[in-house]
């Protein structure tokens, strides 16, 4: 806060300090990574100090002090030209539960072309979507009874735009039927997972259109039948018996 005093009307932390301060990164060196104005000069002992005027929603309050946005903090990151301490940001964003892609997606589109942008769109494109086909014995047990249930075969692991820069994996979907099947545990998934909870991503499916059915590897063990009478349920000759 004194830092941000110090460089006067519109100084906010960014880079490193921003990240240590939102508790994405620890604490390293003794100096104070700030952005100013991009017409002020300020020369103060301690401070690292960038001049640029932020764009909407790249400034945010974190207890009571001003900011950049996780987006930009990343941003900044990507402008020391170090590809690994990027990605630990992001991964420790993602842990905190402060990632948002949607966010990261309009960043990259607002600041196109500028330093930094390059490396943060690479790690973006590497990193938005999770790992393909099948990922463990639990999804191959699952796949089995979607096709025993005589569903249609579905896409696995497949990436889906669900909004505006947001990318998803459902285990399963079967587009005829406007269905999406998951496997409900944590082997395998990455980032997405971790920053969505199962009704959010629920949600974002049923403003696509589909529906969602979740099963637990003790229902695929234990309770076969029940789980695949439950998915014959969306075939379009059981809706119209009624089952």
């Amino acid at each position: 806060m004194a830092a941000v005093l110090a460089a006067g009307d519109g100084a906010r932390l960014a880079g490193w300090s921003g990240m240590t301060h939102c508790g994405v990164l620890p604490e390293a060196g003794r100096n104070v990574d700030l952005a100013v104005p991009a017409r002020r000069h300020t020369h103060l002992p301690g401070l690292s100090v960038v001049r640029c005027d932020p764009l909407p929603g790249e400034v945010v309050l974190v207890d009571g002090i001003p900011s950049h946005s996780i987006a930009r903090l990343l941003l900044d990151l990507a402008r020391r030209d170090d590809d690994e301490i990027l990605e630990w940001a992001w991964r420790q964003a993602i842990y905190t539960k402060q990632l948002d892609l949607r966010e990261i997606s309009r960043t990259l589109r607002a600041h196109h072309g500028r330093p930094g942008t390059p490396a943060l769109r690479a790690l973006y494109e590497r990193r938005r979507t999770l790992a393909g086909e099948l990922r463990n014995r639990f999804e191959v047990l699952t796949l089995g009874i979607i096709r025993e249930a005589g569903l249609p075969e579905p896409l696995c692991n497949t990436a889906w735009e669900v909004a505006p820069g947001l990318v998803l994996k459902p285990d399963f979907r079967i587009p005829e039927l406007r269905l999406v099947v998951e496997s409900d545990g944590r082997d395998g998934h990455e980032d997405v997972e971790f920053l969505l909870s199962d009704d959010e991503r629920d949600a974002l499916y049923a403003a696509n259109g589909h529906a969602t059915e979740r099963f637990t590897y003790w229902q695929v063990k234990r309770e076969r039948a029940r789980v695949i009478a439950q998915l014959r349920r969306h075939l379009p000759d059981a809706r119209a018996a009624g089952w």
